[in-house]
């Protein structure tokens, strides 16, 4: 674990203590993911690679926890997931 000074741990507390009474005593979304998926800082240096993993896992995150906003989490999808709207079928005679 990295070494991180006392004021900097307190500042820390204090935002996650803020973002939990905002979210009605939940953790804040950022010690949320960290405890899922662990510290992004610690994964090493950048890629491309890591990057869109990242992503996919913070929409991964968000769907799981707005599955009751489906409007959101639809907008979230990438594209080519997202379910075209139904066209009527040709009737062969």
């Amino acid at each position: 674990m990295s070494r991180v000074s006392f004021r900097d741990r307190a500042r820390m507390a204090l935002v996650n203590n803020m973002c939990r009474i905002i979210a009605d005593d939940e953790e804040s979304y950022r010690v949320q993911y960290v405890r899922d998926f662990g510290d992004p800082a610690l994964h090493g240096f950048y890629t491309f690679t890591k990057i869109s993993e990242e992503v996919r896992w913070k929409l991964a995150y968000e769907r799981r926890h707005f599955a009751d906003m489906p409007l959101l989490v639809a907008d979230r999808q990438p594209p080519h997931k997202i379910a075209a709207p139904q066209t009527l079928e040709k009737q062969s005679p």
